[in-house]
């Protein structure tokens, strides 16, 4: 029974030619030129000469400005403008003495100021110490007390708080040896008869004094 089409038609097996070939022309193969359609390893030298003839082009690249650093604040700038000069004063005085203690206990005193201050960062509110030091010295003391913790000394030189102090030996030749070879941190000073108490701390910042 044969397969019919929707029209009723049969099918047929084997298509007709296609009509819209009618009109179609027909390329000579002889005048026909193929390059390396079979894999040969020769090139045309015309091929060779057409790549070279195209101009290459450059590529540029863009320029990448450089980041500039943020800008600081006025007020940020004249802050650590006097955090600067202030430190740089500090550093270059060394504190000296009203006059000599008149006493054959003194003893000397190496010392190593603090010349940083408490402040409060005016941008974030913040409170920073920075331990900072200024020109080493030594001077006259006279011992007042010495414990394993703490010492007492009595001195005619103002010496700021936070300072490194070592007292090394007497100044006179008085028959003892010197025996407190501590480092201590002043936590207190106070104003007493004409010169100041020095109350210190031991510390583990213990700062190089040889010259």
């Amino acid at each position: 029974m044969a397969i019919l089409t929707k029209d009723g038609k049969p099918y047929k097996v084997f298509s007709q030619p296609n009509t819209q070939l009618k009109d179609q022309v027909s390329i000579e193969k002889e005048k026909l030129v193929f390059h390396n359609f079979g894999n040969a390893q020769t090139t045309t030298a015309e091929g060779n000469a057409l790549l070279k003839s195209i101009p290459s082009k450059k590529i540029e690249e863009p320029k990448v400005k450089p980041e500039m650093p943020s800008s600081i604040s006025n007020d940020a700038q004249e802050f650590l403008n006097a955090i600067k000069k202030e430190a740089k004063a500090l550093k270059e005085e060394v504190p000296t003495a009203k006059e000599e203690i008149n006493n054959s206990n003194v003893i000397i005193v190496y010392c190593n100021p603090m010349i940083s201050k408490e402040r409060k960062d005016d941008l974030y509110g913040e409170v920073r110490k920075p331990a900072k030091f200024g020109k080493k010295f030594t001077f006259e003391a006279l011992l007042i007390d010495c414990t394993d913790f703490e010492i007492s000394l009595y001195t005619k030189t103002k010496i700021s708080e936070g300072s490194i102090i070592y007292p090394s030996k007497y100044k006179y030749d008085c028959g003892e040896k010197f025996a407190h070879y501590r480092w201590w941190k002043i936590k207190n000073t106070k104003e007493y008869n004409d010169g100041f108490i020095l109350v210190g701390e031991l510390t583990e910042d213990q700062l190089d004094f040889s010259d």
